[in-house]
């Protein structure tokens, strides 16, 4: 057995938690989510990137400031 069921378990508390802090300090419930997982795929790029040696393309660049510019947007009041 290897680390890595222990290292998901930890990360899917973390983002559970992080849910629940977040709602607690007034965010909404909408809003969240799309922030929650914008940020999830703009990670994981870069985890597929160092942690397994994946190209990193101007696809996947491209697509991480997609990403940021669409958060802006939601998150402007």
């Amino acid at each position: 057995m290897n680390a890595a069921p222990f290292v998901l378990g930890i990360v899917l508390v973390g983002l559970e938690v992080g849910f629940l802090y977040a709602y607690r300090n007034g965010w909404q419930v909408s809003t969240l989510s799309i922030v929650q997982s914008a940020f999830l795929a703009v990670a994981l790029i870069f985890v597929g990137w160092l942690g397994y040696h994946e190209a990193l393309t101007w696809n996947k660049i491209l697509g991480v400031g997609i990403c940021l510019i669409g958060l802006y947007f939601v998150n402007m009041n």
